[in-house]
């Protein structure tokens, strides 16, 4: 009996065996699957339709437009500042260049003359303006002379009628100033325009700087000074050559003195 039993218990065991194996790697399976990272899925965005990347990237352009918006508009300030400040400069207080200035006396130029001509102080107290490149004759002068007689007093325009140095008819008087002590302050002209046409007569032989006004191209350019830019030398060379007719325009070789006058301050 005892015998018949042990088959039996041995079976038991066996089953039992069998269901602690089974729970044992149950357990260990569900050990591992508990360690095991999850499965990664892409998920898409369900953003309904909003675009993050386009808005990013379109408030970055906005951005760049408003910054280039600021930069143009601080520019364009500044450009503006510096024009009205240049303005004023040059309305209130004229270059050291284009104001001839003593101890006596004080004049500006035309700014149709300004980087085309230098100023010579002399030791007797003048002050003479010459065409660069041109130092023979100047093309204005204002010097101290003794007063022992009257002259033109005060005058406020040029005139073609004010006397001419005597013995030098290349020459005029157009604006003089008594300064007491028996002394004037005159403004003397060389009328350039007029000895172009003197030397370009049939019958004339020009001499010393005067044959240098046979360079038409010299020519020009202190005519061009002289009349602020209205007369071109050819105007007065032609009608001289041809038969020596005076040119019409008498009026334009006082318009440099005309702007000048007006400024002088005697001192």
């Amino acid at each position: 009996m005892a015998e018949n039993q042990r088959p039996a218990n041995t079976v038991r065991g066996v089953v039992v065996s069998c269901i602690i194996a089974t729970a044992v790697i149950a357990i260990l399976v569900f050990a591992i699957s508990l360690t095991k990272p999850p499965t990664s899925h892409a998920t898409p965005f369900d953003s309904h339709g909003f675009d993050y990347f386009a808005l990013q990237e379109a408030a970055s352009a906005k951005n760049a437009e408003h910054s280039e918006l600021i930069r143009q508009e601080a520019s364009e300030s500044a450009q503006k500042t510096g024009s009205i400040d240049w303005k004023t400069e040059q309305r209130s207080t004229p270059a050291a260049r284009d104001r001839v200035s003593t101890d006596l006396f004080v004049f500006d130029l035309p700014s149709y003359w300004s980087n085309r001509v230098n100023i010579v102080y002399g030791d007797d107290g003048s002050a003479s303006v010459y065409a660069n490149g041109f130092p023979e004759a100047s093309l204005v002068t204002m010097k101290i002379v003794d007063a022992p007689s009257s002259a033109i007093e005060s005058s406020t325009e040029a005139s073609s009628a004010i006397p001419a140095a005597e013995g030098d008819p290349d020459t005029a008087l157009v604006f003089s100033k008594e300064l007491g002590n028996g002394k004037r302050a005159e403004l003397w002209m060389t009328n350039f325009a007029w000895i172009v046409f003197d030397i370009n007569l049939p019958e004339a032989t020009p001499e010393g700087w005067h044959a240098d006004l046979l360079d038409e191209s010299v020519a020009d350019e202190l005519i061009d000074l002289q009349t602020l830019g209205t007369v071109p030398a050819e105007k007065i060379i032609q009608p001289a050559q041809a038969d020596g007719t005076q040119f019409e325009t008498q009026v334009d070789w006082e318009n440099a003195v005309n702007e000048i006058i007006p400024t002088i301050e005697v001192k």
